[in-house]
């Protein structure tokens, strides 16, 4: 099926006309996000970026993905480095809250938030 390694998938719903019917329907396709890549991202990103206006919502995403190249590659080069870390955050939540709480303990403030 796929040639390469996929970064990414998702589906799309389009309506899609049902033959003979005269109707259409919802079908799904699927999109594909692959790992083959060059420095031509880096140079659109980089292009893009000079010709945007600073302080703008597109500078500073292009700053910001610019600013964090090496990550960003190291992350498509490696699917199994996770995208993001809400699994690690959640994990330590617990902890967080548990402190927060016990900051109070034995107050009469205790027993809030």
């Amino acid at each position: 099926m796929l040639q390469s390694s996929v970064l990414h998938a998702d589906e799309a719903p389009v309506a899609m006309l049902a033959p003979g019917k005269g109707k259409t329907h919802r079908a799904y396709v699927w999109t594909y996000g692959t790992t083959s890549y060059d420095d031509t991202l880096h140079e659109w990103l980089t292009l893009h970026r000079q010709r945007a206006t600073d302080g703008t919502a597109i500078a500073r995403a292009s700053d910001y993905s610019l600013a964090r190249w090496a990550a960003l590659v190291r992350f498509v080069d490696d699917g199994d480095l996770p995208i993001d870390n809400n699994h690690i955050e959640n994990r330590i939540r617990p902890i967080a809250l548990g402190r927060s709480s016990l900051l109070f303990a034995g107050s009469l403030r205790g027993g809030d938030g």
